[in-house]
């Protein structure tokens, strides 16, 4: 179900413009939710260790930029499932999100090249690296085996934002490969239908480990050369 949805979401991406920019994204993420864990673990002498879960992510972008200064535009939308287990109680979480990465190159801020990585003369480092900055939205679905406390799993719209930083390594004109590490942040998330007294909220934080595959071509033409 998800994996459809992903590609119908490519395949709008891929209308826009005369020439397009997708990627691919995978990574690797932690996950962190500290009221959770104590309201899950608080019968244990020991309320801390269930978190941080750790799993991974998938994700596709679309491309595009401003004409006269080297700020890029990348929104995304991707899948992640987490899940971890401490002391026999496990908890899962799985979040569909959408988030519209600007990505600032400081180096490289005057460049009006509108070409790859690959095509521009000069340091690789000072053409490719970038920071990011992004506003979001994720829908997240939470379950854990303490049924005492979270009798149900929660399903929950949670606004948060991210940085992040990220190295643009351009293979040819058409293909660029490029790492990147995120921090998200998603304040006074709630888990409804909890046993627990008051409201279950919490502050999740995630860190992600990414890499990113991205693919260029200009309509008409074909792949870019």
């Amino acid at each position: 179900m998800k994996i459809p949805c992903l590609a119908i979401a490519f395949s709008f991406l891929c209308s826009f413009g005369v020439s397009a920019q997708i990627g691919i994204v995978g990574s690797f993420q932690t996950f962190k939710a500290g009221d959770w864990e104590k309201l899950i673990l608080q019968d244990l002498p020991n309320q801390s260790g269930l978190y941080p879960i750790y799993g991974y992510g998938i994700g596709i972008d679309y491309w595009f930029r401003l004409k006269k200064r080297r700020i890029e535009f990348t929104p995304e939308l991707s899948y992640s499932h987490l899940d971890g287990s401490f002391d026999g109680i496990t908890a899962k979480h799985d979040l569909l999100s959408f988030f519209f990465f600007t990505n600032v190159y400081p180096f490289d801020l005057a460049s009006d090249c509108d070409c790859p990585v690959w095509s521009k003369e000069g340091n690789f480092f000072s053409r490719g690296f970038f920071l990011q900055l992004a506003p979001g939205a994720s829908y997240l679905h939470s379950d854990t085996s303490e049924k005492d406390i979270f009798p149900d799993a929660g399903n929950n719209l949670i606004l948060g934002g991210a940085i992040g930083a990220g190295l643009d390594l351009g293979l040819s004109d058409f293909l660029t490969v490029t790492p990147v590490a995120r921090f998200y942040f998603y304040p006074k998330a709630t888990w409804d239908n909890t046993a627990a007294p008051g409201n279950a909220d919490t502050n999740i934080q995630q860190f992600f480990a990414g890499l990113k595959i991205s693919f260029r071509w200009d309509r008409g033409k074909g792949f870019r050369r």
